[in-house]
């Protein structure tokens, strides 16, 4: 019964060990994509209500998700290699 234990508990142990590197390693990757830049848009009545619509049509809670991977995908469909030197597509990723 005591090998047992002792079996199970190394194998815990080796899944924390894992699991802290792996937490790790996503927070350095984070580091890269933490959104520390700001810009402000501004719009009429007129303009915002059109986008509220959307929204609420489309059901989109975050407007600041939606407006900025809208602006994103339309600079990367005039740049589609501007994110080239990059490993992986992590553009959109974060949050």
């Amino acid at each position: 019964m005591r090998y047992y234990y002792n079996y199970f508990m190394l194998l815990y142990i080796s899944f924390i060990k894992k699991s802290l590197i792996l937490t790790m390693l996503h927070k350095q990757k984070d580091i890269n994509l933490k959104r520390i830049n700001r810009h402000e848009l501004r719009f009429n009545n007129r303009e915002k209500r059109v986008i509220d619509e959307y929204c609420r049509k489309h059901k989109i809670k975050n407007k600041s998700r939606f407006m900025r991977e809208s602006i994103m995908s339309a600079i990367l469909q005039d740049y589609p290699t501007l994110f080239e030197f990059e490993e992986e597509n992590t553009l959109f990723n974060s949050g």
